[in-house]
């Protein structure tokens, strides 16, 4: 067995601290392993200084200075590891939930908007926090956690941004205009200037920008930062046009009913009141869903308009209503449909054909302009009813 004289423990020492090993007690703790390790598997006739350099590179991968970075993080970081996991698992989840989520979405299946919800929610709020976390330990210049920091609230807007988008929630345009926009014109500068200084980094902090900044541009000329306001404007008009017919034909079909004789009122009262009940069926599932969509009362939703809606582009209550969720639902509608066409519908030619409008995966919007298309029809079918009895001019 190797005796390990003391001037090669003081060499032994004396290296750990050129190694950048700083702590003491790991110095020590070094010293003694190493020591030990000469000690018993030494053979007899090589050289010290030889077997010394063998031995000490089993005690790290790129530099002796690693142990000491490890205890510190275990010292001051006690959950570290475990962090570190957590994170990893997230950031594989997270990315596995956007995916599923999107294909989901662009097939219509039940269950896309939970799916992509938590998989933006899991990644904002738990990943990007623990990888914030994580790198400020690595990072020793206050300057560089304070940027990557800032970097993380960008993209934990911008994430929040693209949610609200696919969601179709308001504020979406916000979080991604101002997200981008402090991406583009504050964090790459703040990158650059900061990192620059740094003789051994300019060619990779040059392209690093030239990558976000390039980026940045692609994704910010895809964003749409205002809706579409002439489609949006082209439709209000047309739904304003639609409940204005509705009103005006409810109105002459009152008069034609109150004009009936008395065998003529016998005959389509009872088509009368079951295209009122539809009518009015029609009116209460729109007051409902717009309650539901703005969270308003349901009077207040009575005197909403698709141009009042906050959120018109709001897919939930729709697939709610398709999917049988609320107390009103298409189920209910369809076999309210079937009962008028083959009471009404079906005596003039011109029975209500739900599968000529949009109603499932579909926006609030269209869905209420769809459901006013329905009743337009609903009061031509009763006024052509009372032509067809009494022979009666169109009232003016």
């Amino acid at each position: 067995m190797y005796r390990i004289s003391n001037n090669e423990v003081d060499y032994i020492l004396d290296d750990i601290k050129r190694r950048g090993v700083e702590l003491e007690d790991l110095q020590f703790n070094l010293l003694d392993h190493v020591c030990c390790i000469i000690e018993q598997e030494k053979p007899d006739g090589t050289d010290f200084y030889k077997f010394y350099e063998d031995i000490i590179v089993r005690f790290y991968e790129k530099e002796l200075k690693e142990i000491e970075v490890e205890t510190n993080n275990l010292l001051t970081f006690k959950n570290y590891y475990a962090m570190k996991r957590i994170m990893k698992i997230m950031g594989l989840l997270t990315a596995l939930m956007m995916l599923v989520g999107a294909i989901f979405k662009l097939m219509h299946w039940q269950g896309a908007g939970v799916i992509m919800i938590s998989g933006f929610v899991l990644f904002a709020v738990v990943f990007l926090p623990l990888l914030v976390v994580l790198k400020s330990k690595d990072s020793v210049e206050l300057k560089d956690k304070l940027l990557f920091a800032f970097g993380t609230l960008i993209g934990i807007a911008a994430s929040a941004g693209v949610m609200f988008k696919l969601m179709h929630w308001p504020l979406a345009n916000i979080l991604m205009f101002s997200s981008q926009a402090l991406f583009i014109l504050v964090y790459i500068p703040m990158y650059f200037i900061l990192k620059i200084r740094n003789p051994g980094e300019k060619f990779n902090v040059m392209m690093n920008s030239i990558l976000m900044l390039g980026a940045g541009a692609l994704i910010f000329s895809l964003m749409s930062v205002s809706s579409s306001n002439g489609i949006d404007q082209s439709l209000y008009a047309i739904d304003s046009f639609l409940n204005k017919n509705v009103t005006e034909l409810v109105a002459s079909n009152q008069r034609y009913y109150n004009n009936l004789d008395d065998s003529g009122e016998d005959k389509v009262r009872a088509k009368h009141e079951l295209s009122q009940q539809l009518m009015q069926e029609i009116s209460d599932i729109n007051t409902f869903l717009i309650s539901q969509v703005e969270g308003v009362h349901i009077d207040q939703a009575r005197t909403m308009k698709v141009k009042d809606l906050r959120n018109p582009k709001n897919t939930f209550v729709v697939n709610g209503f398709s999917g049988g969720s609320y107390e009103y639902s298409l189920k209910k509608l369809v076999a309210k449909v079937d009962e008028y066409n083959n009471k009404v519908g079906n005596l003039i030619g011109k029975p209500i054909d739900l599968n000529s409008v949009q109603l499932t995966r579909t926006n609030i919007a269209l869905f209420i302009h769809q459901m006013t298309q329905i009743q337009l029809q609903i009061a031509v079918n009763e006024q052509s009813l009372f032509m067809e009895e009494n022979n009666l001019t169109v009232l003016k």
